[in-house]
C-alpha cells in the first residue's frame, strides 16, 4: 500500500518556515542549522526536520529541490530514533558548487558519503527498511533508481521519519519536496533499486 502524506500533521524538531501547497512543501531553512555528529565533537542538532512515527518495514521517498546559496545547503530525508541515531539522504550543495546525492549514518558518529555529481537542482530521494537492513536510493525521473548504499540500522527507540532543510555555513536557502509518498511495501532488492 502506498500513500501520498500530508505534511500538516507531522511533528517538527527545529521548525523553519514551511508553506504547504497541494502534494508541494516549501522550506526556508534557518542559518547555520545542521545534523551532524563529528567524531569525538560536539553534536550539531538544529537543523529542521518535520516527522511522523513509523514502525515497521516501508519506503519514504519524495522529489526534492535545492535552491542551494552556500556549501551544504541540502534538502533531506531521515529516519531517527535521537539526536545520536539517525540516518539522513540528502540533494546537496558541495564545495565546489556542484550538487551531489550524500548519504549520512550516525550511531553516534556520523559517516559523510558523498555520491554521484548532479548537473540540475532536483532529484527523486528513497529511504527503504526491511528489517533493520536499510536501502537508499536515488531517481532523476522517478522511475529507475540508483543505489546509493545499503546498512544495518537497529533503531534504540521510537524510529521518526521524515524530511527538512539544514544550511551549516549559510544565512539559509529554499527548498522544496514533493509528492512525499509511504510505502508499507518497500523495495527489497537494493541493489537492483527498480
Amino acid at each position: 500500500m502506498e500513500t501520498k502524506e500530508s505534511a500538516a500533521a507531522w511533528s517538527v524538531i527545529n521548525p523553519c518556515v514551511q508553506r504547504v501547497q497541494n502534494q508541494s512543501i516549501y522550506l526556508r531553512s534557518n542559518a547555520n542549522v545542521d545534523f551532524f555528529n563529528k567524531f569525538e565533537g560536539t553534536p550539531l542538532d538544529n537543523a529542521s526536520f518535520y516527522y511522523r512515527t513509523l514502525d515497521g518495514d516501508f519506503s519514504l521517498s519524495a522529489r526534492v529541490v535545492v535552491e542551494a546559496r552556500s556549501t551544504y545547503d541540502a534538502v533531506f530525508l531521515m529516519a531517527r530514533t535521537s539526536n545520536s541515531q539517525w540516518l539522513k539522504l540528502a540533494l546537496e550543495r558541495n564545495a565546489d558548487g556542484s550538487n551531489s546525492i550524500v548519504s549520512v549514518f550516525s550511531n553516534p558518529w556520523s559517516d559523510d558519503a558523498n555520491g554521484e555529481l548532479l548537473l540540475g537542482e532536483t532529484a527523486y530521494l528513497r529511504i527503504s527498511r526491511v528489517g533493520n537492513l536499510w536501502g537508499l536510493h536515488y531517481s532523476l525521473d522517478g522511475e529507475r533508481w540508483r543505489f546509493v548504499r545499503t546498512l544495518g540500522f537497529v533503531p534504540q527507540g521510537e524510529l521518526y521519519v521524515g524530511y527538512g532543510v539544514q544550511s551549516p555555513l549559510g544565512e539559509g536557502f529554499d527548498g522544496e519536496v514533493h509528492d512525499l509518498q509511504v510505502s508499507e511495501q518497500p523495495q527489497t532488492d537494493f541493489r537492483n533499486g527498480l
